[in-house]
C-alpha cells in the first residue's frame, strides 16, 4: 500500500485549499485500490472535511496542540510517529493541483532519499534554502547547490528515511532560526549533509507555478510563502476550473489554431499566461472575451467587435480566429500603434513584448537582476517577467513572487515581495 500524506492546520482557508486539491484528486489523479489518503489534522477541521461532498475515502490522524503557522510547517515531520504502514509515502502541500494519473510517482521511488522538486539555489535567500544559516562554509562542499522546495516529499517508510526526519527535527531544536520558511531550510541542510535526496527526477512530473493544461504533469504546486493564501485559492480555482472546461470542450479545433501554435508561444515557464493547447471555440472565447481591459490575453473572432487595443495596458497575446490579412482583421489604427510599441510575433497569434527593460541590470541587495527578451530575465538563477501596467512588472524567481514598481525613466525600482512584503529597493548599474 501506498499514501498520499496531507497536513491542514492553523487556518480555515487550509482547508479551502485542501478541497481544491481533493477535487482534483477524484478528478484526475485515478487512485488506486492501493493508495490510502491521510490527513493529518485537528477535530474541528476534520469534522468540517468530513461535511463536505466526496466520495473519496479519507483516513483521519488527529492532533489538537498545533494551532500556528510554525507548527503547522513541521507537521509533516510527525509522520513516523502517526504509525501508519505503508511502503511509499508522497506528502504534498494543500496548495497542490493533481493533473494526471499519480502511479507513476510511486513507481520511481527505489531508494531510500527524499524524492523532491529541484527549487532555487543554497546561495539565495537565506529564508528558502538556509544556505548562510545553516550550511555557512559547509556550502563549499557540494558543487550542485540547487535546492529544492518542501512542499513535495515522496520517500519510503523505511527506517533510514525516519533517521533523516529524527534528525530534522533534533537540528531544529539545536540550531533555532526563525526563517521565513520554517522547516524547509532544516530538510534541505540535512538532506545535503547525508546525501538523502533526489531533486532532478521529479522536474518530470512536478512543476512550481505553471497552469498548462495538457503537459504530461502530474503535480502542479503554487507556493508563494506559508501563509499567504488567497492568490494561492484563486489560481487553484482558475486552474482547475480550466481543465474541466479542457476536458468537456472535446477536440473541435479552429483551423488557423491549433496544438502547435499554442504552444510555440504559450511558453509553460510564463505561468502568469496560462497555457491552453487543444481549446476548442467556446473555451477560447470564454476564457479570452475582449472586454476587460485589464486583461493579459484577448481573442477576436469573425463578426466580434475589434476593441482599440492602446486601451489594454497589460496586453501580452493577442490571438486571431480567421485567416483574414492581419491589418485588415484588427484595422490600421491597432496595427500601427502594435508595431510602434512592442516587438511582435504572429503566427495566428499575436504575442507582444514590451521593449522597455531589454538587456538592463539593475542592483538587488549585495547582487544583481538583468532583465533579458521576451520575458526571460537573469535573478540569482533563471527568472522570468511580465508587465501589470506600464511601469510595474512581477519578477517570478527562487520561487516567489516580486512586484517591482519603475520610476518613469526606468532608472530604479521599488520591490515588493509578495508572501511577506519585504521591500527592496534598486537602480539601473553598467554591467
Amino acid at each position: 500500500m501506498n499514501c498520499i500524506f496531507i497536513c491542514v492546520f492553523h487556518q480555515e482557508q487550509y482547508v479551502d485549499m485542501f478541497y481544491l486539491l481533493l477535487e482534483s484528486i477524484k478528478k484526475y489523479a485515478d487512485l488506486r485500490e492501493d493508495c490510502d489518503i491521510v490527513v493529518y489534522t485537528n477535530t474541528i477541521f476534520m469534522e468540517k472535511i468530513m461535511k463536505h461532498e466526496t466520495d473519496i475515502i479519507l483516513k483521519f490522524s488527529i492532533n489538537d496542540s498545533y494551532s500556528s503557522i510554525t507548527t503547522a510547517c513541521k507537521a509533516r515531520l510527525d509522520w513516523f510517529s502517526l504509525m501508519h504502514n505503508y511502503s511509499k509515502v508522497l506528502y504534498i502541500d494543500t496548495d497542490v493541483i493533481i493533473k494526471n494519473p499519480i502511479a507513476p510517482l510511486f513507481d520511481i521511488c527505489t531508494n531510500d532519499v527524499l524524492y523532491v522538486l529541484e527549487e532555487g539555489l543554497l546561495t539565495m535567500h537565506d529564508d528558502y534554502y538556509g544556505g548562510k544559516s545553516l550550511f555557512n562554509e559547509e556550502i563549499h562542499n557540494y558543487e550542485d547547490i540547487s535546492a529544492f522546495t518542501s512542499g513535495i516529499l515522496l520517500f519510503k517508510n523505511s527506517s533510514k528515511i525516519k533517521w533523516l526526519f529524527d534528525k530534522i527535527k533534533e537540528d531544529i531544536i539545536m540550531r533555532p532560526f526563525n526563517f521565513g520558511c520554517h522547516d524547509q531550510p532544516y530538510i534541505i541542510y540535512s538532506a545535503f549533509k547525508y546525501e538523502a535526496y533526489n531533486n532532478k527526477i521529479m522536474k518530470k512530473y512536478c512543476v512550481n507555478n505553471e497552469q498548462s493544461f495538457t503537459s504530461d504533469i502530474i503535480i502542479h504546486h503554487f507556493p508563494g510563502g506559508p501563509g499567504v493564501f488567497h492568490r494561492k485559492i484563486e489560481i487553484m480555482t482558475n486552474f482547475l476550473k480550466g481543465l474541466q472546461i479542457m476536458n468537456k470542450g472535446g477536440n473541435e479545433h479552429l483551423s488557423a489554431f491549433n496544438k502547435e501554435t499554442i504552444l510555440k508561444f504559450f511558453k509553460p515557464q510564463q505561468y502568469s499566461l496560462r497555457t491552453f493547447p487543444d481549446i476548442n471555440n467556446e473555451f477560447l472565447k470564454y476564457m479570452f472575451k475582449s472586454g476587460d481591459e485589464s486583461a493579459n490575453v484577448i481573442a477576436i473572432w469573425q463578426d466580434a467587435e475589434v476593441p482599440d487595443l492602446s486601451k489594454f495596458i497589460n496586453l501580452h497575446f493577442i490571438i486571431i480566429l480567421d485567416t483574414s490579412p492581419l491589418e485588415k482583421t484588427i484595422g490600421q489604427t491597432n496595427m500601427e500603434y502594435l508595431c510602434k510599441n512592442y516587438d511582435i510575433k504572429h503566427d495566428s497569434i499575436i504575442q507582444l513584448y514590451n521593449k522597455a527593460l531589454y538587456n538592463k541590470t539593475y542592483s538587488w541587495e549585495l547582487g544583481y537582476i538583468k532583465f533579458l527578451y521576451k520575458g526571460e530575465m537573469e535573478a540569482f538563477g533563471h527568472g522570468h517577467y511580465y508587465f501589470i501596467n506600464k511601469w510595474t512588472v512581477i519578477a517570478l524567481f527562487g520561487g516567489h513572487e516580486h512586484t517591482i514598481t519603475f520610476d518613469t525613466e526606468f532608472c530604479s525600482f521599488i520591490s515588493k515581495r509578495l508572501y511577506d512584503g519585504q521591500e527592496i529597493c534598486g537602480c539601473i548599474i553598467a554591467m
